[in-house]
């Protein structure tokens, strides 16, 4: 199903779908009761409204997102040390064989 709005400065295209239902991985599939989009301008027809300059509640845990990148960058640094130390006992072999 595909949608086309026009944007122009100053109105907002919004549609309505009728016969949409929750599918996997947050995805809507068609159900089978209708196929209609209903679009037209914001704040009309019962489509809602755009509001500007505000931020939509997001559905990400910070906390656990900021954790995990510590997680990550330790086991990096872990990572680093490890080449490091490879590279310089392949440096103490080579010196050793001359």
């Amino acid at each position: 199903m595909a949608v086309r709005s026009s944007w122009r400065t100053g109105a907002g295209a919004l549609h309505q779908f009728a016969g949409l239902a929750s599918g996997r991985e947050q995805q809507l599939r068609a159900n089978g009761r209708g196929r209609r989009a209903v679009g037209g301008p914001a704040n009309s027809g019962g489509l809602g409204s755009i509001v500007g300059l505000s931020l939509e509640t997001s559905n990400v845990d910070i906390a656990k997102e900021f954790t995990d990148l510590l997680t990550y960058q330790r086991g990096f640094q872990a990572n680093s040390r490890v080449i490091t130390t490879a590279d310089e006992l392949n440096q103490e072999a080579l010196n050793l064989k001359r």
